[in-house]
């Protein structure tokens, strides 16, 4: 059970690598490398000190984005629920003022 870059972001949510690793699957914190390759001169990534073909590696921009599209959604719920609260204080404002016109008899 690896987090690999290039697995697609539902095997990574399933394997429990989702967004910016700190474990690899055997347990040790994952380290933050920069590639000297020349293919990827300077780019980040995450990887297990083990550095076994099935420990964790994943480009830090990888992680990063996974994050960031979970945050999107959950704003989007949050926003999604400030909306439905806004709706229920007015209704309860409107209740305790109906309310109170019928206590005081107006």
């Amino acid at each position: 059970m690896s987090c690999n870059s290039g697995q697609s972001g539902v095997e990574n949510k399933i394997r429990g690598c989702h967004g910016v690793p700190s474990k690899c699957h055997c347990g040790l914190e994952v380290v933050l490398y920069t590639s000297n390759t020349q293919a990827n001169p300077g780019r980040p990534f995450f990887r297990c000190p083990n550095r076994g073909d099935d420990h964790l590696f994943k480009w830090v921009e990888e992680g990063v984005y996974e994050e960031v599209v979970d945050l999107k959604a959950r704003i989007e719920e949050l926003k999604e629920d400030g909306i439905l609260i806004k709706r229920d204080n007015k209704r309860w404002k409107l209740i305790c003022l109906f309310c109170l016109k019928l206590v005081l008899g107006y």
